[in-house]
């Protein structure tokens, strides 16, 4: 089972196409043990899961949401938000 993570942006899902097209191509994983998994997911982004879907996938196998409410405060590199 080969797990592909990618997010939702132009360049990302069009390096993560060639990937696969590559990986299978070439015979080195079949399609059907591929899964792409979407990280850092949101909904209201200007492009949808069906326009992000991969080609040689099919579909996402699922996707980590973008859970940030806040952003981190100032602090110094010792310390966590």
């Amino acid at each position: 089972m080969l797990m592909l993570i990618t997010i939702l942006s132009l360049p990302c899902l069009a390096n993560t196409n060639k990937l696969l097209r590559s990986l299978t191509d070439l015979g080195y994983v079949p399609k059907d043990k591929i899964k792409v998994v979407l990280n850092r997911y949101i909904k209201k982004s200007e492009i949808s899961l069906n326009d992000a879907r991969p080609e040689s996938a099919g579909s996402f196998s699922g996707w980590c949401p973008m859970t940030m409410t806040r952003p981190c405060r100032p602090s110094t590199a010792a310390s966590p938000c």
